[in-house]
């Protein structure tokens, strides 16, 4: 691509520079309307080797993201209630109760006695996994856990008859052409750099302890993308041919619990959450979707202002981050997004 030199990607340029060295060691930065993407990359991915706009990045949580859209694109409306214990065995107190529905809205608590970053056997996650009690019943209250999505990817495997690797392919990364969103990065082609995450972690390895001990794909973590393709899938949301019906992504700002803490609505997982204080002109607040990674990615659609916003931020290269450090990451997204968002009209 050639340089920018547009005012616009001057202010984004200067507002990201100073956080090169002392947030992160460098970032991919990307937006987009419905017909057109901007990009590019500042800083380096470890100290010496250059962020490349094409780099691959381990995304993390973001992979719930695309679990749940391809959930709902496989799954009727009128079939999210079906239950989970149809098609898999499982055991626990009030896992007969769980649905479709529960499990792409995180409306089921497993409890804190799982500790899926602990867990050192396959053989117990997966067991954990099928089989711990609910701790009231599904539904009830919102709860983030890794378990909801590995447990719905196992049963999409199940009632599907295919790995999960295959189906997400069949279903959303071929029809989207997203060619650059692998569960196993192609680490050793010409032309692809993969970004490293933790320093004692090689290139190309699963960041997500569970994931990478489960040792398959699964929709919790382990996709590695990059900025375009999740572009892509922001786009897939925008404009006159969306992947989803519009009636499905309307409902997704919708939360589905009164008591959650945070507003959570149906598939993706992404939050209706107006935190950068945009509006409309009418002074409306502007629905943002979004979903985050921990290893420093944050993806945000605005389906109804045709925009999305990709920033890739190596937060956790070379150690992770304490509390402070990625809550200066969110406020990095936040201010970022507000503009780009504010100069769209300038970049694409």
């Amino acid at each position: 691509m050639e340089p920018i030199t547009t005012l616009a990607h001057n202010k984004i340029s200067d507002f990201i520079r100073p956080y090169i060295g002392q947030l992160f060691p460098g970032c991919i930065v990307g937006c987009a309307n419905s017909h057109q993407k901007y990009t590019f990359a500042m800083g380096t991915q470890d100290g010496l080797v250059p962020m490349e706009e094409s780099s691959l990045f381990d995304i993390a949580s973001v992979t719930k993201a695309f679990l749940n859209v391809l959930t709902l694109k496989v799954i009727p409306g009128d079939e999210l209630g079906q239950k989970i214990g149809d098609i898999i065995e499982m055991r626990g107190k009030d896992r007969d109760k769980l649905t479709v529905k529960h499990l792409i809205t995180f409306g089921a608590e497993f409890g804190d006695a799982i500790k899926l970053s602990q867990i050192k056997d396959r053989g117990e996650l997966i067991h954990l996994v099928h089989n711990s009690d609910l701790v009231v019943p599904p539904g009830s209250t919102y709860r983030y856990t890794n378990v909801t999505s590995m447990l719905l990817s196992f049963f999409l495997q199940k009632k599907f008859s295919v790995t999960f690797e295959e189906l997400l392919l069949r279903e959303l990364l071929n029809p989207l052409r997203l060619t650059e969103t692998h569960f196993s990065p192609k680490i050793n082609l010409p032309g692809i750099s993969v970004v490293p995450t933790e320093k004692s972690i090689p290139r190309g390895v699963i960041q997500d302890e569970s994931a990478r001990l489960l040792n398959d794909p699964v929709g919790s973590a382990g996709l590695f993308s990059s900025v375009s393709d999740l572009l892509s899938f922001g786009q897939s949301f925008l404009g006159d041919n969306t992947y989803l019906p519009k009636e499905v992504i309307k409902k997704m700002h919708i939360s589905q619990f009164e008591n959650a803490a945070v507003s959570f609505g149906l598939g993706m997982g992404l939050r209706h959450q107006n935190e950068c204080d945009l509006c409309n002109e009418d002074g409306s607040p502007i629905i943002v979707l979004k979903k985050n990674g921990f290893s420093g990615v944050h993806f945000c659609v605005l389906p109804e202002n045709d925009f999305c916003f990709v920033v890739f931020g190596n937060l956790c290269y070379h150690a992770r981050p304490n509390g402070e450090g990625r809550d200066q990451f969110s406020l990095f997204h936040k201010k970022l997004l507000r503009l780009l968002y504010e100069n769209r009209g300038e970049l694409i």
